[in-house]
């Protein structure tokens, strides 16, 4: 083999630092990404798109990171204006001001007891409007809207409260010429993607600034709202699956009272609907983060990421559902994955995208018409650390599920360069964390570790995933640790009857509810696996029903169809009790190695202690390694590549014996 063709583990966590949450502020780009010399820490980076061949500079200071903990996920956690940029500070979660030229810092907020996120300014200079939570005891944190007041002498700027009582705020959007905000809201028992309403109102800035004539637009049951914009017209447009509301007459005929099963754009304008996408495709996803934009403004309309059949394209809509907008990565028809749209005034178009070969970067738009060209240009992200002939491509599918229905998976081959070609590879089968997340068919350095290290890699988009509509996301309702893992038990069955594993050399990762789902799959399917890696997994669903943070509060209820009872969740035929794979660890049969970090809000270490207590008991074989400081999902690089060396060791000790 080409030693070039075999990546360390170190190679895919130092040289894949991807950039996150881009934001244009005239002819400059923004975005986060990771940085090595800060221990993975997040640093602001900026880069001029009118200076050909300009290089990346970092803006935030040393001991500043933007990072909000709203809902522990966080998101997009700063915003550009002029000179300016407003964030929140990992360590204190505190609004801080920086001016960008002279490096001056201003604390804007300082109140330990608030987090804040997804900064709008209201007007120039004026109200800095975020979405803020409380603390109180982690379960019964307050969210709300507020307004930051700019316009003080005082080293703290006040904020006024503008919406509060519902549970959760997101998707905040501003438009400012007629002084509109939106955004969506939901509350316990659901999540925001199973049902959620859209509200729109007045802002004005008086003496302080207020919310008038609050319109609730979309309140309908089992419908939930995502990806809120407002176009420069002042129309709000946004994604909407569930029930449709009822549309203008011209629509009227067709679509009132349909049920959308995925994600369709609609807009909002003169107090009517209007319907944008016909298709069944997917134009919104699950709200998990602040700031992943899926709309952007594009020559007169609107750019759009469009999700069907496992990939995503760019596409123009206007109000009249124009067809698709041509877009290329060298020389494709479309971008195999894109996450996120950006434009500006300036006649800016980016879009964060990637390929099966090309990991994601931020690429720059420009209509060429003069030429006949449009052209994707690559501005920022890492490179491939593999030849192009060492990538594994992969073949994403449709598979049988035993009940007569179906699920989706990607398929990953050992690479080309592999020193065994013709033998029948090991496997290693990947679970994505939510359950309501998805994998996806991006070049991913992590796969590429076990392709290049002679395993094919299977990544299940098991039911409840999402990205296949309203119906597949749903239908783990209540079915949470039975059908997602039969689910992938069916996907590797399909596998190796088509000879693309061997059977003798299974083994299974996952990371949160995809840890959860490899100790489930341990104890009921022990005889299909060689060992399994648990990335801060749940062993105990009643631990975890004890302590966990907001905005998951009431999430395993959802997905197990039952609210939590202490009393019966330590008894047989409670879910909370039959799914919890700690007290099935007698069926284990195969060893596991399991990973968490000792600041997890999301999945707390008492789990991961509490499983390995009860595997020392049974006399289990496993590893336990606990990383002081990380939280759930490990950052700093020299963490991630040493979990993975580990793990890798720890299958090739499983197949030698």
């Amino acid at each position: 083999m080409n030693k070039n063709c075999k990546i360390s583990s170190k190679d895919v966590f130092y040289g894949n630092l991807q950039p996150s949450f881009p934001q244009l502020c005239g002819e400059k780009l923004y975005w986060l990404q990771a940085v090595l010399e800060r221990s993975g820490a997040a640093g602001l980076y900026t880069v001029d798109l009118s200076v050909r061949g300009a290089k990346p500079e970092l803006v935030s200071p040393p001991g500043m990171e933007p990072n909000s903990k709203v809902h522990e996920y966080g998101g997009r956690s700063y915003l550009v204006s002029g000179e300016y940029v407003f964030f929140a500070n990992a360590s204190d979660q505190q609004i801080y001001r920086l001016t960008i030229e002279t490096g001056e810092l201003l604390r804007l907020s300082n109140d330990v007891q608030f987090k804040y996120t997804e900064f709008l300014l209201a007007t120039d200079g004026g109200y800095l409007v975020c979405v803020a939570e409380r603390i109180v005891d982690g379960a019964n944190n307050e969210n709300m809207i507020v307004g930051v007041n700019l316009h003080v002498d005082n080293v703290v700027a006040p904020f006024t409260v503008l919406v509060s009582g519902a549970d959760f705020y997101a998707g905040l959007v501003i438009d400012v010429p007629r002084q509109k905000i939106a955004w969506f809201e939901w509350d316990h028992p659901h999540m925001p993607w199973d049902s959620s309403r859209l509200v729109i109102a007045q802002y004005s800035e008086q003496l302080t600034m207020g919310l008038r004539d609050t319109q609730v637009l979309i309140d309908l049951p089992d419908t939930s709202v995502c990806q809120t914009h407002f176009t420069p017209d002042g129309a709000l447009v946004f994604a909407i699956d569930g029930q449709a509301p009822q549309l203008g007459d011209d629509n009227l005929s067709s679509t009132t009272n349909t049920s959308l099963e995925s994600w369709q754009l609609m807009l909002w304008k003169d107090n009517r609907f209007e319907r944008l996408s016909f298709d069944d495709a997917e134009y919104g996803a699950p709200f998990w983060v602040f700031g992943e934009y899926r709309l952007a403004n594009f020559t007169g309309g609107l750019g759009a990421i469009r999700s069907s059949n496992g990939y995503d394209s760019i596409v123009g809509i206007e109000q009249a559902a124009l067809p698709l907008v041509g877009t290329s990565i060298n020389g494709s028809s479309q971008f195999d994955v894109v996450q996120q749209l950006l434009s500006d005034n300036g006649g800016y178009f980016c879009a964060l995208a990637g390929s099966a070969d090309q990991p994601l970067g931020i690429w720059s738009y420009s209509d060429d018409s003069a030429h006949g060209e449009n052209l994707w240009q690559r501005i920022t992200g890492p490179e491939s650390v593999l030849p192009s002939d060492c990538v594994s491509r992969p073949k994403h599918f449709a598979y049988p599920t035993r009940d007569g229905m179906r699920a989706y998976a990607y398929y990953y081959p050992p690479s080309n360069c592999e020193d065994k070609p013709h033998r029948i590879p090991p496997l290693v089968v990947m679970i994505h964390g939510g359950p309501t997340s998805k994998t996806n068919g991006l070049y991913d350095p992590l796969k590429q570790f076990w392709t290049t290290h002679g395993y094919a890699v299977l990544d299940v988009n098991h039911r409840g995933s999402s990205g296949y509509g309203r119906e597949f996301r749903q239908s783990l309702l209540g079915r949470w640790g039975e059908r997602d893992i039969e689910d992938v038990i069916d996907a590797i069955d399909y596998v190796i009857s088509k000879n693309w594993a061997n059977s003798d050399e299974i083994f299974v990762r996952g990371k949160s509810a995809g840890g959860y789902a490899v100790l489930r799959l341990l104890t009921e399917y022990g005889e299909y696996f060689a060992a399994g890696a648990s990335y801060y997994g749940i062993g105990n669903l009643a631990v975890l029903a004890e302590d966990t943070h907001k905005f998951e509060f009431c999430y395993s209820e959802q997905l197990l169809g039952r609210v939590y009872d202490a009393k019966n969740a330590s008894k047989a035929g409670d879910p909370y009790y039959d799914r919890s794979p700690v007290n099935f660890l007698d069926n284990m049969c195969c060893p596991v190695i399991v990973f968490q970090g000792s600041e997890d809000r999301v999945v707390p270490p008492s789990l991961a202690h509490n499983l390995v207590a009860v595997l020392k008991q049974k006399g289990i074989f496993h590893e336990y390694i606990e990383y002081p400081g990380e939280g759930h999902g490990f950052r700093n690089p020299k963490n991630s590549s040493d979990a993975l060396q580990r793990e890798l060791d720890f299958y090739s000790a499983a197949l030698v014996t």
